[in-house]
């Protein structure tokens, strides 16, 4: 594999692609870029995707954040949660259930922080993942 590279869906991709597709599927999300959560959220998945197992999110993923932004890891996680909150109540049901199945359009159900990340990992790492969302 290069430098700069992961293997992902079953094939060599940059740093730089990756990126892109978690950037396309959070639009189509609804996250806005106005909150600091956004790019919280974007960087907690791309570190998930690049995971070979999933570890704790609390433990992992927001101090590697913090420690990248010079910020605490409490604002990482309330930043990440906000974001999430919002793009979910904007984000319409069919995109819900794109991401979450039909879990994900109970009215009052939110996904955590963890759960928002590692089905986005998940997704982002099998061939079909986010076809409709990556391939529009």
């Amino acid at each position: 594999m290069r430098e700069g590279t992961i293997c992902i869906r079953g094939k060599e991709i940059s740093d730089d692609q990756l990126y892109y597709d978690i950037t396309r599927v959070l639009t189509a999300l609804c996250f806005k870029q106005k909150y600091s959560g956004y790019s919280y959220v974007r960087e907690a998945v791309r570190f998930a995707v690049r995971q070979e197992r999933f570890g704790g999110i609390s433990k992992c993923i927001y101090p590697v954040i913090a420690k990248e932004l010079g910020i605490s890891s409490a604002a990482v996680e309330s930043g990440m949660r906000t974001a999430i909150h919002k793009a979910w109540v904007l984000t319409d049901d069919e995109m819900k259930r794109e991401l979450f199945g039909t879990y994900g359009t109970t009215a009052e159900w939110v996904p955590s922080n963890s759960e928002f990340v590692y089905m986005m990992a998940d997704r982002l790492s099998y061939p079909s993942g986010f076809n409709k969302i990556l391939h529009s």
